[in-house]
């Protein structure tokens, strides 16, 4: 476990420093709409997965909606969909059963959700890196270098390059994180 929450927490610092090394607003812009993906994304699943649970929560009070709409001569029995061995009377105790049930779920799908989301923030991120990879290498070879450059032109061509290999190596080193 601690290994993983050191692995975390270096994740979080490459994502730091990550977006400290960008200069360019268009670069900026690139790793904005990443991160905006990874935003919906975690907002998108956590709605659906809570959602989910929710109504498996609510599968289990069928029993006395339909008693309430079309009554039995005598009740429904309350059953929990899932199986367990307790030494308990489930239907004296329904309720606190299922609340455990509903608390555990929720505990469940929150931890899943933490992990899951984590690894789609970290893609998101390796695809912004490259995007912006690929945005300094296009960039590069500006409009204003002549067919023939000239030495200190190099050098900027050489600085410009040498930026985006440094992005693309930060993405790789991200994506072994």
């Amino acid at each position: 476990m601690y290994f993983s929450m050191y692995k975390i927490k270096l994740f979080i610092e490459c994502i730091k420093n990550d977006w400290d090394m960008l200069k360019d607003s268009i670069e900026i812009e690139l790793m904005r709409r990443q991160a905006n993906i990874a935003r919906w994304y975690t907002k998108y699943f956590t709605l659906i997965m809570y959602i989910i649970t929710v109504l498996f929560v609510i599968t289990h009070y069928l029993p006395l909606i339909l008693d309430a709409v079309t009554p039995l001569v005598e009740p429904r029995l309350r059953k929990l969909v899932v199986v367990l061995d307790m030494f308990i009377d489930q239907q004296k105790y329904f309720h606190v059963l299922l609340l455990n049930i509903t608390v555990t779920g929720f505990l469940g799908m929150t931890t899943v959700l933490a992990a899951e989301t984590m690894l789609m923030v970290l893609i998101q991120h390796v695809c912004g890196l490259l995007k912006v990879t690929s945005h300094r290498i296009t960039h590069a070879f500006n409009n204003d270098c002549l067919p023939v450059l000239k030495k200190d032109r190099k050098c900027n061509v050489c600085i410009r390059l040498a930026r985006a290999v440094k992005i693309h190596k930060n993405a790789i080193m991200s994506e072994n994180v």
